[in-house]
């Protein structure tokens, strides 16, 4: 189904959905001492992974970004390439097809490489591109709804920016948008905004390397305050946590990296919560090398350590990316070399906790290099992989997959019972066993066998 049906409400997947409550339930096990007993400790976060679909260069290839899921579960996004050029496009996903389709594609003139997508409640689409532009410097675009072409509704031009990365892009109740550019202004990037119905950007603020250079992710909280990192500059040249107040053109530094070597260098994303804690990622560094997640709390910006990237542990290696947070303030997101295997992988820090929980390792079968994550309206994680997914559709190349992690539903209490109850009937050897014969036809009890029931 395609989103030109005006009127139609859409989910922005990354910001709203309520997560369904994840309990590991009580099972029935035995004691070291021989007495039965039960747990009902919640213990990590279950969800089931599947892949949902793969490009193969004819629907694109490099998928990236947030993924939008609207109120019938479809799911739309971007690709970094198309087959006709190396420009981008957007697609659509049908809820329960694993058939992607294209909407529509940059053609240079509206852009190239989009790195933001949201949606307004008449399903006409909008978002940035890296590149394309009348000076090559990127776009704003629309995707009006119904239609199959791309506007720009303005380009940046060097002096208003250049450059929008991903995760740089914020669309307010009023239809204004906000975001930054990596480069541009002065030469290291801008705040800027383009107000509803205006094709003119009007510059927020300009960065000048001391402050920070090649902003990246941002956001704002209720009262109109910019929030964001840099991935450079700041006093120690590594990056920075930036804020601008609102009804200012002032980037004030709330922390520059190197400061405290724990939250490691290079900032990749930053998100708040509804209380005003911020929460980002870096690159690399911190205790174990390969970057760190931490918290800064709301108002006095004291950094915690919630997890640090590395080490001699290969299912936590590398390069925390993009970050996500659920209602109950559980923190996802993805790596770029973590995993099992080194092609990624999704993971999670419960809320309170400081401890790292490998959810899903990426194999390059099911895809490599995962991107941003989506919170769909049911708890569902959605997500795209760069590379990788199923190499028979493209002579052996994989251009990347969407996929989904569904939260693990806990069983009904009766059903926990009945699992209870087998499992004593199992312990009291009032259920049939596995036995071996005695010489005298006598059966002799089986320790390994009742183990084995018991678990199976």
């Amino acid at each position: 189904m395609h989103p030109e049906d005006a009127g139609r409400i859409f989910v922005q997947s990354n910001w709203s959905g309520r997560r369904l409550a994840r309990l590991r339930c009580a099972f029935v096990a035995l004691a070291m001492g021989g007495a039965l007993a039960t747990s009902a400790a919640p213990a990590r976060a279950d969800f089931t992974f599947k892949s949902l679909a793969n490009f193969e260069l004819t629907n694109g290839s490099e998928p990236g970004g947030t993924i939008i899921e609207d109120t019938s579960g479809n799911l739309f996004g971007v690709t970094g390439n198309w087959p006709s050029a190396t420009m981008g496009s957007i697609y659509e996903l049908p809820a329960g097809s694993s058939t992607i389709s294209t909407l529509a594609a940059f053609n240079g003139g509206n852009g190239s490489e989009p790195s933001n997508l949201d949606v307004d409640n008449n399903g006409n689409f909008f978002g940035t591109t890296y590149a394309g532009g009348s000076s090559g410097g990127g776009t704003v675009f629309k995707l009006p709804a119904g239609s199959s072409t791309i506007s720009p509704i303005v380009s940046f031009t060097g002096p208003n920016g250049s450059g929008p990365r991903d995760q740089s892009f914020i669309t307010d109740s009023a239809g204004d948008i906000f975001g930054t550019t990596y480069k541009g202004g002065s030469g290291y990037g801008t705040v800027f905004e383009l107000p509803a119905g205006s094709n003119q950007i009007s510059p927020i603020a300009t960065f000048n390397n001391s402050n920070g250079s090649g902003p990246l992710a941002m956001a704002m909280d209720k009262s109109g305050n910019i929030f964001g990192v840099t991935q450079y500059g700041g006093q120690y040249g590594i990056g920075t946590v930036f804020e601008v107040p609102a009804g200012t053109h002032t980037i004030s530094t709330i922390l520059s990296f190197g400061s405290d070597p724990d939250l490691g260098q290079f900032p990749t994303d930053l998100i708040l919560d509804s209380n005003g804690n911020l929460y980002g990622s870096t690159n690399i560094g911190g205790p174990n090398i390969d970057g760190s997640v931490f918290k800064l709390a709301a108002g006095t910006y004291a950094p915690t350590l919630l997890a640090s990237f590395g080490g001699y542990s290969i299912p936590n290696l590398g390069y925390p990316d993009h970050l996500l947070l659920d209602p109950a303030g559980d923190l996802f997101g993805t790596s770029l070399l973590g995993g099992q295997y080194v092609e990624g992988s999704i993971w999670e820090v419960p809320a309170g906790t400081q401890t790292l929980i490998t959810l899903h390792s990426f194999d390059s079968g099911d895809g490599a290099d995962p991107d941003a994550l989506s919170l769909g309206a049911h708890g569902n994680l959605f997500g795209a992989t760069e590379w990788g997914g199923d190499t028979s559709l493209n002579n052996g190349t994989g251009e990347g997959t969407l996929f989904e992690l569904s939260p693990v539903v806990p069983e009904p209490a009766s059903v926990a019972l009945l699992v209870a109850s087998v499992a004593v009937g199992l312990w009291r050897g009032s259920w049939p066993r596995n036995s071996d014969a005695t010489s005298n036809g006598s059966a002799t009890k089986s320790p390994r066998s009742r183990r084995s029931r018991r678990t199976t």
